[in-house]
């Protein structure tokens, strides 16, 4: 796609850039084309002998140029449908409004070739990249540098003296990045008209002062604003709030999918034993991108010896959808053999997966890798071109600071025994410990801090606030005593609304609804609609019916 795009772009680019000519050149030839080929249709309006058609040429032509002596209205009307700013619509509007005289003739000859009327200021002008634009600065800067001396003035950014010479070039340069945002501190503004806006920002300061495109770097962090930008697009953990998740491709997240995987299976009516769960995990996910589930049965009769398999619990028959992927690519790319598996290394692992993740942009990428003293030129070469995405739905904090009466982990307990990972998070004394680490939260924290980052829709949000509210006035008639629990339903939109799946009943039942009654009768429909009342469908889930055209009867 991106190679179509490219090559989509220089064509363009060789359109609107004469060869041999600069930007500015291939533009001043635009605009005496233009005036020529405006002198030829302004002789056709002139002398055409159908006024309509002559009006609705000039017509055409002021819309297509942006011209304001036509109100839209009167275009409209006239040319329904049309869009008279892109060149294919004005063409066509041409072509049926000419007449046969030899200006016309001209006219007809130039739009088959795409030349008639072209603009110097179009959606094209789009893929002229800024190099070109810089060009023609540059050259402004020498001509005028003579009497203009500081004009001339050195670029104070070294590193881009190579490429842009003048301090002015970079004007056109440089570019707020993305990863940005707003220039704008998101706390302790000091200018009341940004304040309103700081929840928006992102941004994070080196150094006071004003930002220039010449300090940009001296004054913006942009590593940790790049951090800022990629935490406020990921979600918080499902069960302990204000907890970034982890990269789906963690090597920790990543053990947590395959474990939990493994412990949903059962073979021949039991589930894995553990020793031998732990057995495929090496043998199996440690050496392989996909596991399918004729390797599995192939690695049980071989080491298990059974005389047949079953499995059951797999969400795809054919194969587990989890896997060891960021794994199996560093150790087989050789290079950190000796570390990969080591604790004293895991938390480097984890930070490496986390800035590729988080870092589109690659020089930020590999300054990050820098930072992390044992790699080697060689290995940062490796990793810079790993480019990993998505995130996952648990923190670390979960899945390792959480842990039970016997002091083991989530992680630690997928590892070690045969349970899931909701029979694990849904023990008395887990999710115990889950419960108070998030009251400990919402005591540090507002309420509106804490729906910030909340996984839920404005709508919920908007919900939440108002119950809130109004459990404080209750609390208030209750002399201050709290409740211990508070419920909140919400109520889902009408059926006929709804996107949610629906039973067959409920689809005939609408379907009959909107059905004349000469065919369908009230009687019918009462009994339809009696059935779903009782929930007596299972006729209409397991049998098909057709309709007798003749006499309307159902057959069931």
């Amino acid at each position: 796609m991106d190679l179509v795009r490219n090559l989509f772009s220089a064509i363009s680019l060789l359109n609107i850039v004469d060869e041999g000519s600069t930007l500015s050149e291939s533009m001043i030839r635009k605009y005496n084309d233009h005036a020529q080929d405006l002198k030829l249709l302004k002789t056709v309006i002139k002398n055409h002998s159908d006024r309509k058609k002559a009006h609705n040429l000039q017509l055409a032509y002021d819309k297509y140029v942006n011209n304001r002596h036509f109100v839209d209205v009167e275009t409209k009307k006239a040319f329904p449908n049309k869009h008279l700013y892109r060149k294919s619509d004005f063409y066509e509007i041409v072509k049926k409004n000419l007449d046969a005289s030899k200006e016309a003739v001209q006219i007809r000859k130039e739009i088959a070739l795409d030349k008639f009327m072209p603009k110097q200021r179009s959606d094209e002008n789009g893929v002229i990249p800024f190099q070109l634009n810089q060009i023609e600065l540059d050259k402004i800067i020498e001509n005028q540098g003579k009497y203009y001396p500081f004009l001339k003035e050195i670029n104070p950014i070294k590193a881009h003296r190579m490429q842009a010479p003048y301090k002015l070039d970079e004007l056109i340069r440089f570019r707020v990045p993305y990863y940005v945002g707003p220039m704008i501190e998101p706390t302790n503004s000091s200018y009341p008209q940004t304040r309103q806006n700081q929840s928006f920002a992102w941004m994070v300061r080196k150094a006071k002062g004003r930002i220039t495109p010449w300090n940009f770097d001296e004054k913006v962090d942009r590593q940790k604003s790049a951090n800022n930008f990629i935490k406020r697009l990921t979600t918080k953990d499902t069960y302990l709030f204000g907890e970034d998740v982890l990269p789906a491709n963690s090597l920790l997240y990543q053990k947590y999918t395959v474990l939990d995987e493994l412990n949903k299976i059962s073979v021949n009516g039991k589930k894995l034993s553990v020793s031998v769960k732990q057995e495929l995990y090496e043998d199996l996910f440690k050496k392989n991108n996909t596991v399918s589930a004729k390797q599995l049965k192939n690695w049980l009769i071989e080491n298990q010896k059974l005389p047949y398999i079953k499995i059951k619990g797999l969400a795809d028959q054919t194969k587990f959808n989890s896997s060891l992927s960021t794994y199996i690519k560093l150790k087989k790319s050789g290079l950190f053999v000796d570390k990969l598996d080591s604790n004293e290394f895991r938390d480097d692992f984890e930070k490496i997966i986390e800035w590729s993740t988080i870092f589109e942009d690659k020089q930020i990428y590999i300054q990050k890798l820098q930072t992390i003293d044992w790699l080697t030129a060689k290995q940062i070469q490796f990793l810079q071109n790993i480019r990993l995405q998505g995130w996952g739905r648990l923190s670390k904090k979960l899945l390792t600071a959480i842990v039970d009466s016997n002091g083991q982990n989530i992680i630690e307990q997928l590892w070690n025994s045969q349970q899931i990972f909701m029979s694990i998070v849904n023990k008395a004394d887990i999710k115990g410990t889950i419960t108070d680490a998030n009251q400990d939260l919402m005591h540090s924290n507002s309420m509106e801090d804490i729906l910030s980052e909340a996984y839920t829709s404005p709508a919920n949000k908007k919900m939440i606030r108002q119950v809130v509210k109004v459990v404080h006035d209750i609390q208030k008639a209750a002399s201050g005593q709290a409740p211990k629990q508070i419920a909140i339903e919400f109520a889902r939109e009408s059926r006929r609304n709804s996107k949610l799946s629906q039973t067959r009943g409920h689809k005939l039942q609408d379907i009959y609804q909107k059905i004349s009654g000469d065919i369908v009768n009230k009687n019918l429909k009462d009994k339809l609609a009696e059935y779903i009342k009782n929930n007596q469908l299972s006729v209409w889930e397991k049998n098909s019916f057709q309709m007798n055209k003749n006499d309307q009867d159902f057959l069931f």
